[in-house]
């Protein structure tokens, strides 16, 4: 049910005789019904209108005087509490801005470490394609290594009569498997140019002949 500028009067006469000032709160505790905003509204609007409307009872001079500071203080608390509320909201409108700057910092330098990641990234990419051609290479070069032993081992049990000299050249193979071994551990560390040494000094070696 709407509530009526009568209960309004009504509510505002009943804190006077307990000696209350009429607030909005007040009336509303009164009244028992209606929002702040109905009730701020029709007492303003009955302030205003009472001394000049028609045919409606004269309100006393003490309650319109009464009504007037109940009104004045509610705007002052209204407008303090609006002021404070701005202080604050301008406040925190400060500290977000700090923190929007905060965070584009944050997200340059993010940017900035994943573009040097990234360039870091490529590079060793290239340098893993490279291994791996090298390590390749490497196993071949090995491989060549290990038929020539295998071969020179089966010569040596097919002919007896040229065991002592099959030996020297299995012995000869197995030093170059050694050098070989070692030399790869060094290629993968990045010595390229030695394993192309290696590789073509391997092709050009023949079954039976010492090397120097």
């Amino acid at each position: 049910m709407a509530l009526t500028p009568e209960q309004i009067v009504a509510a505002i006469d009943v804190l006077h005789k307990r000696g209350e000032t009429p607030t909005v709160r007040a009336v509303r505790e009164v009244l028992g019904t209606g929002s702040l905003g109905t009730i701020s509204r029709l007492m303003r609007e009955r302030a205003v209108d009472a001394p000049a409307t028609e045919n409606r009872t004269e309100l006393p001079a003490e309650l319109l005087r009464g009504l007037r500071e109940a009104f004045e203080r509610q705007a002052r608390e209204i407008r303090e509490q609006g002021e404070e509320e701005l202080r604050a909201e301008r406040q925190r409108l400060i500290v977000l801005e700090d923190e929007n700057v905060r965070l584009e910092r944050c997200l340059e330098e993010s940017r900035r470490e994943a573009s040097l990641r990234t360039e870091e990234l490529q590079k060793g990419e290239g340098c893993l394609a490279e291994l791996r051609a090298l390590s390749e290479g490497l196993r071949r070069a090995c491989e060549q290594e290990r038929e020539e032993r295998i071969r020179a081992e089966k010569e040596a049990s097919e002919r007896e009569g040229e065991r002592k000299g099959l030996c020297g050249q299995i012995e000869d193979l197995r030093t170059r498997v050694n050098e070989a071994t070692a030399r790869i551990e060094n290629l993968l560390q990045g010595k390229e140019g030695e394993h192309k040494s290696l590789t073509g000094s391997s092709r050009t070696r023949t079954p039976g002949k010492n090397t120097p």
